[in-house]
């Protein structure tokens, strides 16, 4: 009996003694984990926290020390960045086109009606007018003679014309004719030799053969 008694003394012994080195190594691993989490914490804690961007407001009116600011290096960094940007070509601009201006014409009537059977010429009653061609309508201005007339029968020509009575001559460039029994519209080949000057002008036909010659009406057309 005392043998057992003993056995059982040991047994509880072992037991107390593998439980106690359980509980202490279980003591030192807790111990090391908590202390390794609070590391990890502290390390955490150290790390510098991004700020955001914010604006820096210079004092006004004060000597201001721009290197906390701004370093030597980003600036030349900033300036070469800038630099590599590629300029875009200037569009270029293209001139106003400058209109041109469109001629303008102004008509003189000569409305009156003759006849006469002479060879030579006769003056068309009523046909006077005046005219300063260059004076009154610039430079590049062009007349040109347009009359409505013809032979009674179609057996001979009318003769019409008009005439610078100012310096008593035909106005070059004037002559119409034809041989037309019906009234008929005839027109200057080209523009008239127009004297400078304000002048009296009329209208004077004639016959070929001495048969009945009319004139209808005329105009002098302008373009300027």
């Amino acid at each position: 009996m005392p043998f057992v008694i003993s056995l059982k003394q040991n047994l509880i012994m072992k037991f107390v003694t593998n439980l106690f080195k359980a509980l202490l190594v279980g003591f030192v691993i807790g111990n090391t984990i908590a202390i390794y989490l609070l590391f990890e914490q502290v390390q955490e804690l150290r790390k510098p926290v991004p700020q955001p961007n914010t604006i820096v407001q210079l004092p006004v009116g004060e000597d201001v020390d721009l290197s906390g600011y701004a370093t030597k290096e980003y600036v030349n960094e900033s300036v070469g960045a800038l630099q590599e940007v590629p300029e875009e070509p200037p569009v270029p601009i293209k001139p106003a086109a400058t209109p041109t201006p469109s001629k303008q014409t102004t008509i003189i009537p000569i409305s009156t009606t003759f006849n006469t059977q002479s060879l030579d010429w006769v003056d068309v009653t009523g046909s006077d007018f005046y005219l300063d061609l260059v004076g009154d309508y610039g430079e590049d201005a062009k007349a040109f003679w347009e009359a409505f007339v013809y032979e009674a029968h179609g057996n001979g020509r009318v003769f019409a014309r008009l005439y610078d009575v100012t310096h008593s001559i035909g106005v070059v460039g004037s002559d119409l004719e034809t041989n037309s029994a019906t009234s008929k519209l005839e027109t200057s080949a080209g523009a008239l030799a127009i004297w400078r000057g304000k002048n009296l002008y009329r209208a004077q036909i004639k016959s070929e053969k001495g048969f009945p010659v009319y004139f209808n009406s005329g105009r002098l057309r302008i373009s300027y």
